[in-house]
């Protein structure tokens, strides 16, 4: 089955091309700025800025109008070289039938010549009406921090507690922020705001 790439990697070479950019850009105005240039380093300021403006509104515009996408089970849903998947789901209603506990078998697989981990990883589950449902702590949290050999697998299992009657249950995940839809990252990576607009990709449970 073939990847999907959750952001493509042309967006992500602008990001890391408009930063190194960026810093440049400020070595400059300080550089200016110790010459005694400061009407020159505040043209440049200025232009960094009407710069730094139109790319953020790319990337709201990007996110805004791009669809949702539907990860398939066992489709390996990549964010660059780093890959996951929801090989199963196993669904146990509680004893008192009021919620449900949803587990989700996940395999995480490395693409890259180089051991490969992730920080700031975070998921949950969503339903029809957009609540969100975290996952229960587990040996979990350990795996997806451990970095993965080249081209090897990991596995591990996240369970969720959700109400009996919510509906179109999505596994939603990414990495790179403490929480989930963090702003910063969101906007900064074109692409990456699904989720701030309410429609992120995810990989369908139920």
């Amino acid at each position: 089955m073939t990847p999907i790439q959750e952001t493509p990697q042309i967006f992500t070479l602008v990001l890391a091309l408009s930063v190194l950019a960026s810093v440049v850009t400020f070595l400059v105005i300080g550089y200016r700025l110790i010459r005694g240039r400061g009407r020159s380093a505040g043209r440049l300021l200025t232009r960094w800025g009407m710069a730094a403006a139109v790319y953020l509104t790319i990337s709201v515009v990007v996110s805004w109008t791009r669809p949702a996408r539907v990860v398939q089970p066992d489709q390996n849903w990549c964010f660059d070289d780093w890959c996951i998947a929801v090989e199963a789901v196993h669904r146990a209603p509680s004893p008192d039938g009021r919620d449900v506990t949803y587990t989700t078998d996940i395999r995480i697989y490395n693409d890259a010549r180089s051991p490969e981990g992730t920080r700031g990883f975070w998921a949950y589950l969503r339903d029809q009406d957009g609540h969100r449902y975290a996952p229960a702590p587990g040996a979990w949290t350990d795996v997806v921090a451990a970095r993965v050999p080249p081209h090897g697998f990991a596995r591990t299992s996240m369970a969720f507690l959700v109400p009996s009657g919510a509906r179109d249950l999505g596994f939603v995940t990414g990495h790179g922020a403490s929480t989930p839809c963090g702003l910063v990252a969101s906007l900064l990576e074109i692409g990456q705001g699904g989720c701030l607009f309410h429609q992120p990709d995810m990989i369908r449970v139920q």
